[in-house]
């Protein structure tokens, strides 16, 4: 008879269980169950104004890379529309707004993000899709931006999927280079 020592045990089921959350798609921390509306196009539509703005990382911190002082706008129309605009607050101001040197140009579009486009909505998936045809980095117009979604009252929370940590944050120690991060952006219904 095959006999298992009890630290054997629990390597394994410890072992089965990371693999269990890595086959779901769960690696990251989800926050407590909510109980939430149904995501439709129609609940989506209207202005939505960020609240805040959150990085989880793979290890369950979260942080909130650009403070407390967070600025944006979300809007879904009846058409299938969409657009998008967020930053920091403080960005700061070039001495000559006319004619911004390269480094001040820089830290402008730090912590800023811009784009516009059509969307759908997946209720079976939760998720809201933005189908960018605009944006401030051109390498992102084409692009099928996913995100899950719950909506609670007045409050909709869109997280992005996990990816690499990005420049800026990265500059900012925020993240590693390469580390996957999430990002959670918190929005209230105007």
């Amino acid at each position: 008879m095959n006999h298992i020592t009890l630290p054997k045990l629990v390597a394994r089921v410890l072992t089965m269980l990371a693999v269990c959350v890595v086959a779901s798609g769960q690696a990251f921390p989800q926050a407590a169950a909510k109980p939430t509306q149904p995501v439709s196009k129609r609940a989506l539509l209207g202005t939505w104004h960020l609240v805040r703005f959150e990085l989880v990382r793979a290890d369950g911190r979260v942080q909130e890379p650009f403070g407390t002082d967070v600025s944006g706008m979300l809007v879904y129309l009846a058409d299938g529309g969409m657009s998008v605009v967020w930053g920091r607050k403080n960005r700061p101001v070039p001495k000559e707004s006319s004619t911004p040197t390269a480094s001040e140009l820089a830290k402008l579009l730090e912590g800023f993000d811009a784009y516009w486009g059509t969307f759908d909505v997946y209720p079976d998936r939760s998720q809201v899709v933005h189908h960018v045809k605009g944006a401030l980095e051109p390498d992102v117009v084409g692009a099928d931006r996913i995100r899950s979604a719950t909506l609670e009252k007045d409050m909709l929370t869109l997280v992005v999927p996990p990816s690499e940590c990005w420049w800026d944050l990265a500059k900012a120690n925020h993240c590693a280079p390469g580390e996957k991060i999430q990002a959670r952006l918190i929005w209230r219904r105007q």
